[in-house]
């Protein structure tokens, strides 16, 4: 039997893969750039060249509706340059009534009074010829937090039955 006892040529090996390395990597470079140009192509085709036929009728119903309605645009952008913002009482400047920015953060509360919370207390406040437990039966209903109130038993009533229970 006979045993081959020459040695691999390893300078071949390298050489073949060195080569096949390069031949992979010019044409991953040449495969891409034929895709971007073909894919240019295609675009300019499908694209670039057609009419927007959907945007045309869209905006062409936008532009009706600006000159259509109410008041058209060329008479609003008219009046608007003529008297400002006086000219339509919807978008007349005035003073808002809006506290939601007065309120602060969580961190830095800053209480706003508004009017109707004013007039709420006023009428709330209790007077002087009445009794503890009317001035109580006239708040608002609130019970004690695991404690249902009776019918008919107001919240001083029920007050006085939470002192019981606890003793």
């Amino acid at each position: 039997m006979a045993v081959d006892t020459t040695p691999p040529r390893s300078k071949l090996i390298f050489i073949a893969a060195g080569i096949c390395v390069a031949t992979l990597i010019v044409l991953k470079f040449i495969l891409d750039s034929y895709f971007v140009v073909e894919t240019e192509k295609e675009v300019a085709e499908k694209v670039l060249t057609r009419a927007p036929v959907e945007i045309d009728a869209l905006r062409k119903q936008q532009e009706a509706l600006l000159r259509g309605g109410a008041m058209p645009i060329d008479r609003a952008i008219a009046a608007i340059a003529k008297q400002g913002r006086k000219a339509d009482e919807s978008i007349e400047a005035r003073p808002s009534d809006d506290t939601g920015a007065l309120v602060g953060w969580a961190e830095l509360p800053n209480e706003v009074e508004e009017p109707k919370a004013k007039e709420i207390a006023a009428s709330n406040k209790p007077s002087a010829d009445t009794t503890p437990a009317e001035n109580a039966a006239a708040l608002p209903d609130k019970t004690v937090e695991g404690e249902k109130k009776g019918e008919g038993e107001s919240a001083a009533e029920a007050g006085k039955g939470a002192a019981k229970k606890e003793r």
